[in-house]
């Protein structure tokens, strides 16, 4: 859904019940989209240089392991770490 409109991939992602994985960190507005109305956001916080790619692919991919419930949370991965936030 490259290029669509960000409430057109929103909507889609619901209407899937899927989790979205993005690299638009305006998923990341727990104001826009609050934790409570998705089965889950995952921004990608990374840039074109390809070894901060790598890096970012390497969290994610220890997230993956760690993580069980995606529903409800929003994760914001870097290439150091991630952070989740889930609504009170």
């Amino acid at each position: 859904m490259a290029g669509a409109p960000d409430a057109e991939v929103y909507q889609t992602a619901l209407g899937k019940e899927a989790v979205l994985v993005t690299t638009d960190r305006g998923f990341g507005d727990v104001r826009s989209y609050p934790p409570s109305s998705h089965h889950g956001i995952i921004v990608l916080n990374v840039s074109p240089d390809p070894g901060q790619v790598r890096a970012v692919h390497r969290t994610l991919t220890m997230m993956l392991q760690t993580e069980t419930s995606f529903a409800g949370t929003l994760f914001i991965v870097d290439g150091k770490k991630y952070r989740k936030r889930k609504q009170p």
